[in-house]
């Protein structure tokens, strides 16, 4: 089970159930101080459900865009749909570790859910790029209060779990962490060949003749995307490299001095890195969906393999965290 929230005081106070409802239904009644302060007098229910069939109905009704720009933006709201999907089934695995004390499971599910919001709402601005969406309710503001909801959540865990952390788990954790990340698992090599890759699926979309303008216009803001994050992911393998072989490193005695050691930020460094790559991911979906597909097998498998390597190296991190 992990460390258990009852061997945590701090945990338990500092988690707001409220929150944890939220994440597993996707839906928030505004209270009265939050209607006071934002723009949702008028609707005080956040419901991510009925946003996304809002979105859908407004991009079908959209008479005003080419049919190739609109073929792309349902590609893209289909991915954002099964984005959705799966932010709710870790939004409910979420709640459910949280009625069994089971922080492990907790973290994961968050972790996950987390990064499937701040997908969503990367496509969803993909979207309103290129087509005009109904959006009486701010429906980017509740996309971005829900993540942040994850966010909080995450850190309340990642607090907590480092409050029982023995000294000895840490010193292994910043071992394991060097080395996985620049040695054993070769993250930012990978990251690297992403981008070398990531110039064959450009070169997929500047060549392919077949190609309408409108779609390719809306392809080519989802391959930024795509590039956009990776190089992210780069600057925060080299944030984590500074932290752990520059900042703490204590040369006199040859070690990682984890005294010097920030194992909160450290952790939030890996989990954006994960973010980076899953809204990669996101993009390619789009960029390699049904109306023009414009798919490499090669940038497929890198970006799977940093994927897998990544998470590897979360889950590993966890472990000590609710081992200690």
């Amino acid at each position: 089970m992990g460390v258990e929230m009852s061997n945590i005081a701090s945990e338990i106070s500092r988690l707001k159930k409220d929150d944890i409802e939220d994440l597993k239904t996707l839906k928030h009644k505004r209270d009265e101080a939050e209607r006071q302060n934002e723009i949702y007098r008028q609707n005080e229910i956040i419901d991510l459900e009925r946003d996304i069939d809002n979105i859908q109905r407004s991009i079908n009704g959209n008479t005003e865009v080419a049919r190739s720009v609109k073929e792309t933006v349902l590609d893209a709201f289909y991915v954002m749909e099964n984005i959705y999907k799966d932010a709710s089934g870790y939004g409910k695995a979420l709640s459910e570790a949280y009625e069994r004390y089971d922080t492990k499971e907790m973290l994961i599910n968050v972790i996950e859910e987390y990064a499937n919001l701040t997908a969503m709402r990367e496509i969803y601005n993909l979207i309103t790029d290129h087509v005009a969406v109904v959006d009486e309710i701010n429906i980017d503001d509740e996309m971005k209060f829900v993540a942040e909801t994850a966010d909080r959540v995450k850190d309340v865990l990642i607090s907590a779990l480092l409050e029982v952390m023995t000294e000895e788990k840490q010193k292994e954790l910043a071992s394991v962490i060097w080395d996985k990340l620049l040695y054993y698992y070769e993250i930012e090599d990978e990251s690297g060949r992403l981008i070398e890759r990531l110039k064959d699926v450009q070169l997929e979309l500047e060549t392919d003749l077949d190609l309408p303008r409108g779609a390719y216009e809306v392809l080519s803001e989802a391959w930024n995307g795509m590039d956009e994050n990776i190089r992210h992911a780069l600057d925060n393998i080299d944030r984590i490299r500074q932290k752990l072989g520059q900042e703490a490193y204590d040369e006199e005695d040859e070690k990682i001095d984890v005294e010097k050691i920030d194992f909160f930020s450290v952790f939030n460094d890996l989990v954006e890195i994960y973010n980076n790559f899953s809204v990669t991911r996101v993009y390619y979906n789009v960029v390699c969906g049904d109306a023009y597909g414009i798919c490499v097998r090669d940038f497929d498998y890198e970006l799977q393999k940093a994927i897998e390597n990544i998470k590897q190296i979360i889950n590993t991190v966890i472990d000590y965290f609710t081992q200690s």
